[in-house]
């Protein structure tokens, strides 16, 4: 019995001089030394947050495609940093990650707004508010949508209630924040824009387009320090997206090379058996039923007298170079092709991880497009 009390009474005392140890090597200083300790400080220094501080407005492409995977454009997302304020509009699958490649200050995201509620620009909605919260966000994130907006931000809160009710009891962990706070709003049928943000000195509005059967969807003017960025939604020609886009010093709109997305539901339709083939022709062909083309594009932006035209949802996908038996092959070149007949300033074809900056007023210049964000 004795011999068994020492031994409790040893094990106990080794504890104790193990976390006495454990804890002076904590408390010693560290400094970077290692490969490792250089890329540790690296990583965790990495955030630019003096981008916040810039004077105009930076437009970053953080999701740049449509539904199907594509390796350099994923779903819906565009980001806009202006005033202090850090915006999103629409947030699909992996744009979070684009973000965070750049080295965005994502914990610093302030709101987004949401065009419509088809699944590639709203699915990244739930991991932005969790992660972001997870990681200290110490500032709610706003969810401005029209009609719906309370729904499905509410469906995000309800299937991140494990993950909340484990952390909330962590320290600094303020459960308040771990939702997003839904603003719905209402807007004119005819296409009128309504004001639904106004903070230091940036004001978005929304405005109705015209997205064919799906009845709730709008696009977005984004105004700050005398420059206007309008970002058409998902839309066919619509005379509201013209009104709204007039004077516009950037617009971003989406685009379909109908010419393109038909050869390839051709050949979908031809070459893949049945019933996958036909199946993914008839996709095809129904979703671009929904979308506007490029010479229709080349029109709006004609009419509006937009300053600099960036093609955005690009359908179908394309690559940036394609080789083929010994050659090099841009397919962007097809994609705009006849456009510059009908549109005459600057054409873009929109891929993840470009941006543009706009400085304020009276300066009339957009820079971009560049990997990563501007220098403003």
């Amino acid at each position: 019995m004795k011999n068994v009390k020492m031994i409790i009474r040893i094990l106990a005392l080794m504890a104790v001089i193990h976390a006495a140890s454990a804890f002076t090597v904590r408390a010693e200083p560290c400094y970077p030394t290692t490969p490792f300790d250089v890329y540790a400080m690296q990583y965790f220094t990495r955030i630019n947050t003096d981008i916040l501080t810039d004077p105009g407005i930076h437009v970053i492409l953080a999701g740049t495609g449509m539904p199907w995977f594509d390796p350099i454009r994923n779903p819906q997302c565009i980001g806009v940093i202006a005033g202090g304020k850090f915006l999103l509009f629409d947030v699909g699958d992996s744009a979070l990650k684009t973000l965070d490649k750049l080295n965005l200050p994502i914990n610093r995201i302030d709101a987004v707004f949401i065009t419509h509620y088809h699944s590639d620009h709203t699915n990244g909605l739930g991991h932005l508010i969790s992660h972001t919260w997870a990681n200290h966000r110490q500032q709610p994130i706003r969810v401005y949508g029209p009609k719906g907006i309370k729904k499905l931000t509410k469906g995000f809160a309800k299937a991140a209630k494990l993950d909340i009710d484990i952390r909330k009891n962590f320290e600094a962990f303020d459960s308040n924040l771990a939702i997003g706070v839904p603003h719905e709003f209402k807007y004119p049928k005819d296409g009128t824009p309504v004001e639904i943000f106004n903070e230091n000195g940036v004001v978005v509005k929304a405005f109705k387009n015209d997205h064919y059967d799906v009845e709730i969807s709008v696009g977005y003017r984004i105004e700050f320090a005398g420059r206007l960025v309008v970002i058409s939604g998902d839309t066919m020609y619509a005379d509201s997206v013209v009104q709204n886009a007039t004077g516009a010093d950037l617009l971003i709109h989406e685009a379909t090379n109908m010419r393109m997305a038909e050869r390839t539901a051709c050949l979908a339709e031809t070459n893949i058996p049945a019933p996958h083939g036909p199946g993914l022709a008839s996709r095809i062909r129904r979703a671009i039923s929904h979308h506007i083309d490029t010479l229709e594009v080349a029109e709006v932006a004609a009419q509006a007298g937009a300053g600099k035209l960036v093609l955005n949802h690009i359908i179908p996908p394309i690559p940036e170079t394609f080789s083929f038996m010994g050659g090099e092959f841009d397919f962007t070149v097809d994609f705009i092709e006849g456009m510059d007949a009908i549109y005459t300033g600057d054409i873009h074809v929109a891929k993840d991880g470009a941006s543009f900056y706009l400085p304020p007023a009276p300066e009339n210049t957009v820079s971009g497009p560049c990997e990563g964000p501007c220098a403003p």
